[in-house]
């Protein structure tokens, strides 16, 4: 399943208008339209502490699930199953992402943390850690 994704969507690329109630997203340097829609969904996760997202991480997906179906996604096409596996190793990516660009910062015990449940809650093997990523990766 391929659309149109933001590549790096987190809370600081969005802007909020109290006047007007007009949600913005913001830099769009990394969108494409042939990227996962599981990328933006890991982005956004890996912008929460792992002990929080781990108390909503199943609904979240349910819910982003719910919302791709009912925006014409067919779920025969793309279903839950495939959706996760693809979360999976976008969120993988995203935690490689991040290490690449902080590895000499005070950032890389928090890191390591985000890493080691990410990997040990999702299951992944080293097989799965190494299959071609797509979209901005």
């Amino acid at each position: 399943m391929w659309g149109l994704t933001h590549g790096d969507f987190h809370s600081g690329q969005l802007m909020y208008n109290n006047e007007e109630a007009d949600l913005l997203l913001l830099d769009w340097e990394f969108s494409g339209i042939f990227g996962n829609p599981a990328i933006d969904l890991a982005t956004w996760n890996f912008g929460l502490p792992h002990k929080e997202l781990e108390q909503m991480e199943d609904e979240m997906l349910a819910t982003y699930y719910k919302a791709l179906i009912a925006g014409g996604v067919d779920a025969n096409a793309y279903p839950f199953e495939k959706l996760y596996q693809d979360y999976r190793l976008y969120g993988f990516a995203q935690v490689c992402a991040r290490f690449i660009g902080l590895l000499e910062g005070n950032l890389l015990p928090v890191l390591m943390n985000q890493y080691t449940w990410f990997v040990n809650r999702h299951n992944l093997t080293p097989a799965e850690m190494t299959l071609p990523m797509y979209g901005w990766f």
